[in-house]
């Protein structure tokens, strides 16, 4: 079993309501207490590459009626943006967990 704070491997003996005894003593000895990291920009970032991606497909399809060459070059650069920026994220969050660890 892991701690829902800090990931680390536990038996489950040792997990008091999910949490480890390192995060229970550095946190408080409440587990309600403790709250499990939320990063704004990251989750900000996931959805907006959803929105990118709808936005290049609605486009994508609206240029194809024009060129459909216009319609692939669309499709494709939204894709790209929208891994770039999911790609961030995760290095965002990635980050934010190396720090509050």
């Amino acid at each position: 079993m892991q701690c829902k704070k800090c990931g680390k491997e536990c038996m489950e003996s040792e997990l008091k309501n999910g949490f480890c005894e390192e995060c229970l003593k550095k946190y408080g000895k409440n587990p309600q207490e403790l709250k499990l990291v939320n990063n704004n920009i990251a989750n900000t970032l996931k959805i907006l590459v959803y929105i990118i991606i709808i936005i290049g497909i609605i486009l994508a399809i609206v240029s194809c009626t024009i060129n459909l060459i216009y319609g692939i070059l669309i499709f494709v650069s939204a894709l790209l943006s929208a891994l770039f920026l999911r790609a961030l994220a995760e290095i965002i969050q990635l980050l934010e967990d190396i720090k509050n660890k």
